[in-house]
């Protein structure tokens, strides 16, 4: 074929530089190519390239980021393309080195070039596939500790799952040290049990680490871990506003309420319990969202304030601040030298209509420690409404006057 659109030539690169021109040619060819050119139909004889989107610059990176082309080919002088060549052994062999340098310094793009190279010439190699999963498992780590975006962490897992089991179903056998990250892909890509006849069979070589990793599966790890990141950025913790969801955000809070319903009846623990009972708060219903954290506050050890806390801030959400006392008072206890949950005990003992002893309460917050400026602002606050200065609230949205 004649290539359409705008690129340039960098040594033995032809680099695309939109992604448009530059699906022409799929990121992925299952079909080897010739090794040898021979003659082109104008009766020239081509010479090697390599086709890709990895150039120099901002622009070019994001291009290869959005689609990571990389395929030896071939091109004549009249402007015809083919792909792709294939790679003898010792060009991917040195092809796999050179990727393997560049990973190990961390630098995944240039791995990645070089692995793609690999597996577009030569698909079914399976040390292409094995090293290209390996970087896009090291994205999905750097994704998991930053934005963790959970679109993007699918695809990364998805793309490496593919090239893991490219390698199975060629009939190769995974390094031992890739089963369980197999596995992990398996189960968060929703093949759990897939993943937990993998681990079986690998249970005589791994021994605890995959009994380990398969009783996880069962309690629904997996699971937690995509309800906790679609609801990324989306929980209200205690203090904050909340914000209105749109249809996406309503749908993907709605996804991780279901596999945190699925995860909490497998394994009943603090954390599934607190995160489902934060989503359907996040989500408006309340009462699921008290049920939950109530759970979570039973499971809570001794010390741990945060699903009583949260807890608390539920049940004044929904206008019962009697109900939210004891568990105050109990947090509080927990925790005798924490300001700011006496303060908040104070806060619900207004709001349980116990002004004296809102006033009593804040008096010792602010004793405890009388720099912090919510503790003196809600001071001012009882002892406003104390002398008649503003209207004595009884709900939440009253005293907020939201």
């Amino acid at each position: 074929m004649v290539p359409r659109g705008p690129m340039s030539r960098a040594g033995e690169r032809l680099i695309f530089h939109d992604v448009s021109h530059a699906r022409q040619f799929p990121l992925e060819f299952t079909s080897r190519g010739p090794t040898g050119p021979g003659i082109c139909d104008c009766g020239a004889v081509p010479e090697r390239v390599v086709i890709t989107t990895a150039g120099e610059g901002p622009e070019q990176l994001a291009t290869w980021s959005a689609y990571p082309l990389a395929v030896d080919g071939w091109l004549c002088r009249c402007g015809k393309l083919t792909a792709p060549r294939f790679l003898e052994q010792a060009e991917a062999t040195a092809l796999v080195d050179a990727g393997v340098a560049h990973a190990r310094e961390g630098r995944l793009d240039d791995a990645e070039y070089h692995f793609r190279r690999v597996t577009n010439a030569w698909w079914g190699y399976p040390l292409g596939h094995l090293n290209l999963a390996s970087v896009y498992m090291g994205r999905e780590r750097r994704e998991a500790e930053g934005t963790k975006r959970h679109a993007v962490l699918v695809w990364l897992r998805d793309v490496a799952r593919r090239h893991l089991a490219t390698v199975v179903d060629g009939g190769s056998e995974l390094p031992t040290a890739m089963v369980t990250d197999f596995a992990r892909l398996l189960a968060l890509g929703g093949d759990e049990p897939g993943a937990l006849r993998l681990l079986d069979r690998a249970t005589p070589e791994l021994g605890e680490s995959a009994r380990k990793q398969a009783e996880q599966i069962r309690e629904g790890r997996a699971l937690f871990t995509l309800a906790s990141e679609l609801l990324q950025g989306r929980i209200r913790l205690h203090g904050m506003r909340a914000t209105p969801l749109d249809a996406t955000a309503r749908e993907e809070v709605g996804r991780a309420i279901a596999w945190l319903e699925e995860a909490l009846a497998r394994n009943s623990n603090f954390a599934t319990a607190w995160l489902l009972g934060k989503a359907y708060q996040t989500w408006g219903d309340l009462q699921r969202a008290i049920h939950n954290l109530e759970i979570a506050h039973h499971l809570t050890a001794d010390g741990n304030v945060n699903g009583g806390r949260e807890l608390v801030a539920a049940l004044l959400d929904a206008g019962r601040a009697r109900d939210a006392l004891p568990v105050a008072r109990e947090i509080a206890e927990r925790k005798p030298n924490d300001a700011g949950l006496v303060c908040n005990l104070a806060l619900v003992l207004l709001l349980a209509g116990d002004l004296q002893g809102a006033r009593v309460t804040v008096a010792r917050a602010c004793a405890m420690d009388a720099t912090d400026r919510i503790n003196m602002s809600v001071r001012d606050l009882v002892e406003a409404i104390a002398a008649g200065r503003r209207p004595y609230p009884r709900t939440l949205a009253e005293l907020e006057r939201r």
